[in-house]
């Protein structure tokens, strides 16, 4: 395994297990429900649309959350930038 195929295979677990805490939806298994109640669908990782998402800290890294799976979920990404947004004007 090359290094690039590994760094690759960390990802989609890290996005699998963030994945794997969002709520079922009724919609089908391609779906998920976030911690803020959006619809969130597994092909739309990383992409800015209306089922898009990204993994989030549950409690951030910059106040001292740890990075590892117990502190990851999937989050639509516009509550993950929001959220993000409002810790920024905190730290500043």
């Amino acid at each position: 395994m090359t290094l690039n195929e590994h760094f690759n295979w960390i990802e989609e677990a890290r996005k699998l297990e963030a994945w794997s805490r969002a709520n079922p939806s009724t919609f089908g298994t391609d779906y998920r429900i976030d911690c803020d109640h959006r619809l969130i669908k597994w092909d739309q990782f990383g992409k800015l649309t209306d089922y898009g998402w990204e993994v989030d800290h549950i409690f951030p890294t910059a106040l001292g959350g740890c990075d590892n799976y117990s502190n990851i979920r999937a989050r639509h990404w516009r509550g993950n930038r929001s959220a993000g947004g409002l810790l920024g004007g905190l730290l500043r």
